[in-house]
């Protein structure tokens, strides 16, 4: 029953597997125009459009409360750029799930993120990529 973002939403596969676990409401943010539209053409393939809202937008000109759940599969350069900005927008007990970025850039990651009063609680690697998630140190 969370409020989450899927930054650089792309498809919007991440958005809708969120809302199909169960987020009450999720941003889906994209600076594309064009992706932006094929998301929501797939929000509404997989019956999801009432929960998921597909913004054009930075992440930090969203307006509302802190979320609950964030998602990013990034670049790594995008995702170096925006760890601070989607600390910002995360509630103190929120999650932050990062991923797109090889094995050996994990480090970088951790200490961005520990700049920002977050710790890696868990760590996936498949074929030498890496996803991860975060939350404020307790």
């Amino acid at each position: 029953n969370c409020v989450a973002a899927d930054v650089g939403t792309g498809s919007g596969i991440l958005a809708i597997y969120l809302a199909k676990s169960g987020a009450r409401r999720v941003f889906a943010i994209d600076i594309d125009p064009d992706i932006v539209a094929a998301a929501k053409e797939n929000f509404v393939l997989n019956r999801v459009e009432q929960r998921v809202e597909a913004l054009m937008c930075p992440l930090d000109q969203l307006e509302g409360g802190e979320l609950d759940v964030i998602v990013a599969n990034l670049t790594p350069s995008v995702l170096f750029g925006m760890i601070g900005t989607m600390a910002s927008k995360l509630d103190p007990e929120g999650t932050l799930v990062l991923s797109g970025y090889k094995v050996p850039l994990q480090a970088k990651v951790h200490q961005l993120a520990t700049q920002y009063g977050l710790e890696p609680i868990q760590s996936f690697v498949n074929q030498g990529w890496s996803a991860e998630t975060f939350a404020f140190r307790r």
